[in-house]
C-alpha cells in the first residue's frame, strides 16, 4: 500500500476515449477523463502491484485497459470544494503543449499522475488524478463524416 503522496508517469501507453478540452458529466460528476491500454500482460501487471490502478482485461480483443480522471472540482477530506482544477496538461513528443480534441483512438504517450493514499470512513485505498498526458505518436481524430442510417421506406416525413 501507498504510505506517502507522489506523482509518476506511466510511460508506453494506448490513449482511447480522451475526453481533456471539456469536462464531461458520465456519472454525475464532472470530470476529464482518459482510457490508457496495453496489450503486454506484464505491463498490465506493473500497473496493478506498481500503481494500485484498477485494471480490466478485454479478452475479447486481447488488451487490458485502466481509466483515468481529473475532477473538475477539488475534493477536501473526501468532500467536493466549490475551487475548480485546472484540466489536465496536454503536451506533444517535444512538451510543447497540443490541442487535447486532436487526440484520436490508439495515438501512444505517456501519462503523469498524482497519488494519496486515504483512509475515509473506514474504506482504505490509493486516490488517483490524471494530471497530463504527453501524446509521443498521434493518430487524428477524426469526425465521422457521413450519416450511418439506412433509408427507410414507408418512414414518416417530419
Amino acid at each position: 500500500m501507498l504510505n506517502e503522496k507522489r506523482t509518476v508517469i506511466i510511460k508506453d501507453v494506448e490513449l482511447f476515449y480522451t475526453k481533456l478540452d471539456q469536462p464531461v458529466n458520465p456519472f454525475g460528476t464532472e470530470q476529464w477523463e482518459a482510457q490508457i491500454r496495453t496489450n503486454d500482460k506484464d505491463a498490465a501487471d506493473g500497473w496493478k502491484k506498481d500503481f494500485f490502478l484498477n485494471v480490466k482485461e478485454n479478452k475479447e480483443e486481447g488488451y487490458w485497459f485502466a481509466n483515468l480522471t481529473r475532477g473538475l472540482y477539488r475534493k477536501d477530506k473526501g468532500q467536493v470544494t466549490d475551487q475548480k482544477n485546472s484540466p489536465p496538461d496536454v503536451v506533444d513528443g517535444q512538451r510543447q503543449p497540443m490541442d487535447p480534441s486532436t487526440i484520436g483512438y490508439g495515438s501512444k504517450g505517456a501519462v503523469r499522475i498524482f497519488q494519496a493514499p486515504y483512509n475515509f470512513k473506514g474504506r482504505q485505498g490509493v486516490s488517483t488524478t490524471l494530471s497530463a498526458v504527453q501524446v509521443t505518436q498521434l493518430v487524428p481524430y477524426e469526425k465521422s463524416s457521413g450519416i450511418d442510417f439506412d433509408v427507410v421506406e414507408g418512414a414518416a416525413d417530419f
